[in-house]
């Protein structure tokens, strides 16, 4: 795959985007130093629920088919980055791209929703049988969205992580304070270099460049999992169930970057999740909060940045699990002299030279 001699590369970020590029770039045969502040439990990846849901984020935006066709086109990467991953996450092809959720919204029988239509995804009904197995109650209309996936967040990054250690990848960890080209600065280790940086630090990116980010707080509730493996998903929150327990989110709290568990929050929650699936073991959910960056136009800053010279993974806003794969594409690409595949769509410059 390297068609340039092997180059030394800085990621900077720890979470499913960092980790994602680090292995894409290692497993290529470049020579990669991951810097993590956070062990990925810890970063707002690991707080997520690891939803790859284009519909689902494509209706609630003002241009549903428009979102939907980008946000499939960034899922469709972790097929063509599949040879990559860990021989343990083969399984993604089917979890990721040929899995399927369920939308459920209040009243009788009748057609999805406009905004969930209006995206072109394929819906499908659902059987009263199948509605009783996945316990979605007789008062709610559902329909059944194909290619709308969940991973374990937690599952993926640990095997991530764990491969990117196996390929001899560098782990460090540690606070990067600034960057100056080709180098970081480490807290308590001093300066790093490389042929190559990679800025893929979430909110953080902004205290290491000029980029225009915006924090999200978002709470979300662990919770025991008590109906199969399953995502419900309706205009006030989703149910991601897996087998080793399930989430349900999140809020949207714009410009808060605080990670204090607000009580007042952590109630509406549960009362919103009480609403939708009344069966669940509220007194048993642990609130959790985690921090998105957003850009001014809601997509990533994925690309070269020419005013520093470093590579920009950033900015996923909630989408983080259906763009580190594309990123990775991306980042690789750059790495290695080649044309950036997303044409440039998502270049980290395009607020400071819109015309360009």
């Amino acid at each position: 795959m390297t068609q340039l001699p092997s180059r030394s590369v800085i990621v900077v970020g720890g979470g499913i985007t960092g980790l994602t590029i680090a292995v894409a770039l290692q497993g290529g045969g470049h020579k990669v130093t991951l810097i993590a502040r956070d062990a990925p439990k810890d970063t707002a990846s690991g707080v997520a629920a690891g939803m790859i849901a284009p519909a689902m984020e494509a209706m609630n935006d003002s241009d549903p088919a428009f979102s939907f066709q980008r946000l499939k086109a960034a899922q469709m990467a972790w097929q063509d980055l599949l040879p990559l991953w860990p021989q343990s996450l083969q399984f993604l092809w089917d979890e990721v791209l040929e899995g399927h959720s369920y939308f459920v919204w209040p009243g009788g029988a009748g057609e999805a929703p406009e905004s969930l239509r209006l995206t072109g995804a394929e819906l499908a009904p659902v059987s009263d049988d199948l509605r009783h197995r996945l316990g979605i109650q007789p008062e709610l209309s559902a329909v059944r969205v194909s290619g709308d996936g969940n991973v374990s967040a937690m599952t993926l990054l640990q095997a991530f992580e764990d491969h990117f250690r196996v390929l001899d990848g560098v782990m460090v960890r540690g606070e990067v304070e600034r960057t100056e080209g080709g180098r970081v600065h480490v807290a308590h280790i001093g300066w790093m270099a490389a042929d190559e940086v990679v800025i893929a630090a979430g909110c953080d990116s902004h205290k290491l460049d000029v980029f225009p980010l915006s924090p999200i707080k978002g709470h979300l509730l662990d919770l025991p999992a008590n109906r199969p493996s399953v995502v419900l998903r309706g205009a006030t929150g989703y149910l991601a169930t897996r087998t080793d327990g399930a989430r349900f989110g999140a809020t949207m709290q714009a410009g808060r970057a605080d990670l204090d568990i607000e009580p007042a929050v952590v109630a509406d929650l549960k009362g919103r999740a009480k609403t939708l699936f009344p069966d669940l073991e509220l007194d048993k959910a642990v609130p959790r909060t985690g921090i998105r960056a957003s850009t001014p136009d809601g997509w990533p800053l994925i690309g070269r940045d020419p005013a520093s010279g470093v590579l920009v993974a950033t900015g996923m806003r909630r989408n983080g699990y259906v763009f580190a794969p594309m990123a990775a594409k991306i980042i690789l690409a750059l790495v290695e002299g080649r044309e950036s595949p997303d044409g440039g769509i998502y270049r980290p410059d395009r607020f400071r030279n819109p015309e360009n």
